[in-house]
């Protein structure tokens, strides 16, 4: 008894130093501009050539960004742009397995010139109209597949509608008390 005691023992503390196995790597750092100043809501994308994969990520309130769970190896291709700024670009960037791949780009700042905007006036609304509509056709009634061959099967089509499970019908959010529905 003693022996299965102390064999217990033992598997329990060999299991403490057992550690799963490391099978990405990740990426991350600071964005800031050619004066320090750091840069709020900066898109960094590094995307895997090999495989095409994009990992994206926006910078937080310090300027700082992680990108967890990337592939191994490379090469890869990081752009980091922010409006207002010249793109900072880096290609052939290769990733070791575990590591933290530490970038920090600066940018620098970009003036556009923006050629003007014209905007045209047309009717977008039409005035008769109230509301949010949704027409179903014969052909749309006769190819969808009903249970019960109840109005609450067809009105599924419309976006606005939801059916309980008691078969009320709700359109645009209201209580199916609210609302009128007529067919034809």
């Amino acid at each position: 008894m003693k022996t299965r005691i102390l064999q217990l023992f033992l598997f329990m503390v060999l299991g403490l130093g057992v550690q799963a196995q490391v099978t990405t790597s990740s990426m991350s750092g600071k964005v800031t501009d050619d004066k320090g100043e750091v840069l709020i809501g900066a898109s960094v994308v590094a995307v895997h050539v090999p495989s095409g994969s994009e990992y994206g990520v926006i910078t937080r309130i310090d300027g700082r960004y992680n990108i967890n769970n990337m592939n191994p190896g490379g090469p890869y291709k990081i752009m980091v742009s922010y409006i207002g700024y010249k793109e900072f670009l880096t290609e052939n960037v290769y990733l070791n397995l575990g590591d933290n791949f530490s970038l920090n780009p600066k940018l620098s700042e970009e003036s556009l010139l923006i050629d003007e905007v014209v905007i045209k006036e047309s009717k977008l609304v039409n005035s008769t109209r109230t509301g949010a509509e949704t027409v179903i056709d014969n052909a749309k009634v006769n190819a969808l597949p009903t249970v019960s061959r109840s109005l609450g099967d067809f009105t599924r089509l419309t976006p606005q509608a939801k059916v309980d499970n008691n078969g009320a019908i709700s359109l645009a959010g209201q209580n199916n008390r609210m609302n009128s529905i007529s067919i034809d």
